[in-house]
């Protein structure tokens, strides 16, 4: 009976791996074509719809760096709870008054959770972000074999594993 050399074998199954990889084709959300400005939040027409009771304008605006940032603005967040004020001769939280909120980086990651929950913020971004590990679940996800097709796609990347996690553990 003949030998099989082990490298011959190594190397036959690793091109057989890797030509699989190139039958799998990524296929990324389509953009957004065009903006209609007659639809949709507009923060102009927002103005226009506010209460005339409530004559206050409250804008957060979170920074970026990471989870440091969103930790930042969560304690603003926290702080803003607890401070009740009296607006329309309701006695309200500063938080539950909020207009605007924006965010860039990891800022991004609380503005959009606080624009989605609102006051519900407080109790749970900390335990389904500030809590988490997220980069910990990314790289897990990079080096996991069931996602190197994807992986090997030119269109998908980290960023996507990280949005992946998002909705998982974030936003649901």
């Amino acid at each position: 009976m003949p030998k099989f050399p082990f490298k011959s074998a190594l190397s036959l199954l690793s091109a057989a791996l890797l030509s699989a990889c190139s039958l799998v084709k990524y296929q990324p959300l389509a953009g957004i074509d065009t903006v209609n400005l007659q639809r949709g939040y507009r923060f102009e027409t927002s103005q226009l719809q506010r209460n005339n009771e409530d004559d206050t304008l409250i804008v957060l605006m979170f920074s970026g760096g990471g989870t440091r940032a969103a930790a930042l603005g969560y304690g603003v967040l926290e702080q803003l709870h607890k401070q009740q004020i009296t607006i329309g001769g309701k006695k309200q939280s500063l938080m539950s008054n909020v207009d605007v909120v924006v965010g860039v980086s990891g800022g991004s990651v609380l503005a959009a959770y606080f624009a989605l929950k609102g006051e519900e913020t407080i109790p749970l971004f900390y335990k389904r972000f500030l809590h988490q590990n997220f980069q910990r679940q990314v790289v897990k996800q990079a080096f996991s074999m069931s996602n190197l097709p994807r992986l090997a796609s030119p269109e998908y990347g980290r960023g996507d594993l990280l949005q992946e996690q998002f909705e998982n553990y974030l936003f649901g």
